[in-house]
Formats: C-alpha cells, structure tokens, sequence
C-alpha cells in the first residue's frame, strides 16, 4: 500500500513538473513573438499562400516569389493545414502576390503556429526521455540502490534541458522554422525503436523524410537498424516478410506523399510542362538543386 502511494506521489509530482517546464519553456517563446526575424518567415508565408491559393499540381511550379516551395509534399500539405487557420488572422497573408507581407496579425499568427507546434516536441521529448531512462535504469545492474525519487527527477531533467534548448528556440522562436515540430517524429522513430515497435518506426521515420528530406541523411543508419533488428540480418540471415513489411511502408509513405499531386495534374490535366509525367521530375529538381547542394 505505501509502495502503491509512494509511485502515485511520485508520477503527480512528474506530472507537475512536467506542466511546469511546459508553461516556463511556453512563455518564453511568447515574449520572442516580437523578437528579430529572418527571410525564412516569409518563406514559410509564402508557402502558406501557395499552397492556399493553387491547386496541387502548380505547387511546384509557382515562381511568384524567389522562396519557391522547395520541401516534400507532406510539409506543403502541413502549410496548407496551417492556412485555414491563417484566414482566421488575416486573409491577406494568403495571397500570393502580397510578397514580403508581415501585418501584426500574420506575425502573431505564424509566432503562434510554431509555438503550438512545439506540443508534439515536448511530448515525445518527455516520452523519450522517461521511457530510455527507464530502460537504462533496467539494465544498470546498480540500478536498484537508487532511490526513487533521483530516478524520476533525471529524465525530467534530461527533457528540460531539450525543452530549453537553446539552438531551437534560437532557429525556430526567432529565426523562424518549425524544427521542433519536425523533431517528434524523430523522437518517436527513436522511441518506436527502442521498444521494439518496428514498423511503427519505420513509418515515423519515412513521415520525417518526407517532411524535411535533408534527414535522409539519417536513413542508412535507421535502414542498418531495422534490418539487423527488425529483419533479423544480425543473426546472419534475413527475413525476407518482414523485409517486404519495410519496403511496403516506405513505398506507402512515398505513394502517399507524391500520388495527390500526379493525381491532380492528371485529374485537373494542363499543359505538357504541368503534365504528371513531370511532376516527378519537378519535385525533385526543386528538392534537389544541384546548383546550391542536393540538400538544404
């Protein structure tokens, strides 16, 4: 009974703390609202509009502005989620000729948005950090004279400092990107990982790439994972079923990802530049630039 209270005690005060570095972490990026901002604000302005204003098969050829949507279709998917609620603020903020456009309202707004963003962060920070802490504290063959409540504190702590980190709210909160965002679902693959969820894993992961492609760079360690854990390659032979179970979701993320905008042109059809043949061709030589690095 006093164990059963002693763990109920103990996931309050977590909880508590928990809540606390969220307010904290919270309030600081709200007194950044007004801070410095880079072009990126309106590079993501921008794309907030194309993707508001075109149909999808012309996201990848608008050249309206130089900040051209240069980032996979789930993120142009996310920047359209984002502009049914930017019309809320200001509808002007939406339109595609309006360049350089940064009212207060389309300030609060996009300030607000990454802020609201940062919840998935901070939640799969908090789950990361509890759940490898965890298992640290499982193989740690001293891990049982530890006293309880030091075993609570140090993944808070652990989750306060990526809370608080410095490089993020620097590149997000003020020169303006929604990394944090991007970074929970590398959290979560890390995560899925880690308890053995594979497949769960390779999914947050593929979702990843195809939000922000410079973390393809990632994808050979995360594919030597998986195949040695999920595939069974470090027992020296692999499972050839559960290798089609990774390709299936990888090739799914893909279809996902791509298959609207080759369906819109075919559907909405257009001329032999604009037509799906090229779409392909088009995303990538926008994702891939060759003249300024193959990935940015």
């Amino acid at each position: 009974y006093n164990a059963l209270l002693l763990t109920m005690n103990t996931n309050t005060m977590e909880s508590k703390v928990f809540i606390i570095i969220v307010v904290a972490v919270s309030a600081l990026k709200l007194l950044l609202i007004v801070a410095y901002r880079s072009t990126d604000f309106e590079v993501h302005r921008n794309w907030m509009a194309i993707t508001h204003s075109f149909p999808l098969k012309d996201w990848y050829f608008d050249t309206a502005s130089e900040w051209t949507l240069d980032y996979p279709p789930f993120f142009a998917f996310f920047e359209l989620f984002l502009s049914k609620f930017a019309t809320l603020f200001d509808p002007e903020m939406l339109q595609v000729g309006n360049l350089n456009y940064k009212s207060d309202q389309t300030i609060l707004f996009m300030r607000l948005s990454v802020i609201v963003c940062d919840i998935p962060f901070l939640v799969s920070a908090s789950l990361l950090s509890s759940h490898l802490y965890s298992q640290l504290m499982v193989n740690d063959p001293n891990g049982e004279k530890v006293a309880g409540h030091s075993k609570s504190r140090n993944p808070l702590a652990v989750f306060a400092l990526v809370a608080f980190n410095a490089g993020l709210i620097l590149v997000d909160h003020i020169h303006f990107q929604y990394n944090g965002f991007l970074m929970s679902f590398l959290f979560m693959s890390i995560y899925f990982c880690s308890s053995k969820r594979y497949l769960l894993a390779a999914a947050c992961f593929s979702t990843l790439v195809l939000m922000k492609h410079l973390f393809v760079l990632l994808a050979p360690v995360f594919a030597v994972f998986l195949l040695r854990h999920h595939c069974g390659l470090q027992e020296g032979s692999l499972c050839l079923s559960r290798f089609v179970q990774l390709v299936g979701i990888a090739v799914s993320a893909v279809l996902l990802a791509f298959g609207p905008l080759v369906a819109s042109c075919m559907w909405w059809g257009g001329q032999c530049s604009q037509c799906s043949q090229w779409q392909g061709r088009q995303g990538l030589a926008r994702l891939f630039p060759l003249g300024r690095g193959p990935v940015h």
